[in-house]
């Protein structure tokens, strides 16, 4: 278990992958969702979670993660 603040843990399909809550995550979650704005991100968060968003909350998480450690 990653017990660094920002980070989890998760494991897909008996692969484990590590997800980081960054700066970097933001920015990749404003890209996919097509947010203009780190309050539009915020305030379309604040209107609930469906399926999708957690989806894509996991995969900008994981991005991030790989991005900071020099991943592709």
């Amino acid at each position: 278990m990653n017990k660094r603040r920002g980070y989890f843990d998760i494991e897909l399909n008996g692969q484990s992958y590590t997800g980081h809550f960054s700066l970097n995550f933001w920015a990749e979650l404003e890209d996919l969702r097509g947010y203009s704005s780190l309050e539009e991100t915020l305030y379309e968060m604040r209107k609930g979670f469906n399926v999708s968003k957690i989806r894509d909350i996991i995969f900008c998480a994981i991005k991030a993660n790989s991005m900071e450690q020099g991943e592709k």
